[in-house]
């Protein structure tokens, strides 16, 4: 069986036209990967941002906390509550 001029050229044309949208589609694809990967590290960022933020929060109100339970601090809140400094004591 001969392949005429005319089946060679089609097939040919099919053949490129094959390659070329495969290549277009592995293109679609990787641009599609690059841009999941920008767009997870710029949330890993952010949630490691808030994570940050609500740290020093913590740490903050454990300070604030530790001076509220302090002695010196319950004497003079009841001072100026009107405690004497004898029920104080």
């Amino acid at each position: 069986m001969q392949i005429t001029e005319d089946k060679k050229n089609r097939l040919i044309v099919a053949i490129t036209v094959a390659a070329v949208v495969l290549i277009v589609i592995f293109i679609a694809v990787i641009i599609y990967q690059m841009v999941e990967m920008v767009y997870i590290k710029n949330r890993k960022k952010d949630i490691q941002d808030q994570i940050d933020y609500y740290q020093e929060q913590i740490d903050n109100s454990e300070d604030e906390l530790e001076i509220l339970q302090s002695e010196e601090y319950l004497k003079e809140y009841l001072m100026k509550q009107g405690y004497g400094w004898e029920t104080i004591k």
